[in-house]
C-alpha cells in the first residue's frame, strides 16, 4: 500500500498546474519556458510559418534581441484554444508581432490540490480492492465493531 500511495504522489507532482504570468519587462531569460502573444497583425505576418488563425507560440526562450525573440517552439495555440505540438524547432518571432510575453510558474495552490486529490484516490482505490493491510483492507478497524471480526 505504500508503494501505491507512493507512486500516487510521484504521478501527482508530476501532473502539477502551471500557468503563465506576465515576464517583468518582457525580456525572459534563456532556458524559460514562455508564451508568447501573437498581436492580430503579427499572427497574419507568421502564418506562412506558424499556420492560420494562431494566438500564441510557446517555447523555450532561446536569446531575444531588441527586435525579436528566439524560441525553440513546443507549440503553438490557435485562436480556439487548441494546442498544436511542434519539435522544438527554432523560430524568430520579431516584437513588434508580439503582443505579451508570459513565463510558464507553477501554481502551488492547484498542485497541493492536485496532490491531495490523488492521495485521496489512491486510497480509495486500495479500500475497495482490499490491498491494505492483511485481508481487513486499509481501514479495517473502521466499522462500529471496534475492529473484531
Amino acid at each position: 500500500m505504500k508503494r501505491l500511495i507512493a507512486v500516487g504522489l510521484a504521478v501527482a507532482g508530476l501532473a502539477g498546474c502551471y500557468r503563465f504570468t506576465p515576464i517583468e519587462g518582457g525580456v525572459p531569460e534563456p532556458g524559460r519556458e514562455v508564451r508568447l502573444g501573437l498581436s492580430d497583425e503579427g499572427a497574419v505576418r507568421l502564418a506562412p510559418l506558424i499556420g492560420p488563425r494562431i494566438a500564441a507560440i510557446d517555447g523555450r526562450a532561446m536569446g531575444s534581441s531588441d527586435t525579436a525573440f528566439v524560441l525553440a517552439v513546443q507549440a503553438v495555440v490557435s485562436q480556439s484554444g487548441r494546442s498544436m505540438p511542434w519539435s522544438l524547432e527554432q523560430l524568430t518571432v520579431p516584437r513588434t508581432a508580439v503582443s505579451t510575453v508570459r513565463g510558464r510558474t507553477l501554481d502551488r495552490k492547484r498542485s497541493w490540490l492536485l496532490a491531495g486529490a490523488g492521495v485521496l484516490a489512491v486510497i480509495g482505490i486500495g479500500e475497495a480492492f482490499g490491498l491494505g493491510t492483511g485481508y481487513d483492507g486499509l481501514f479495517g478497524w473502521i466499522g462500529g465493531d471496534g475492529g473484531k471480526r
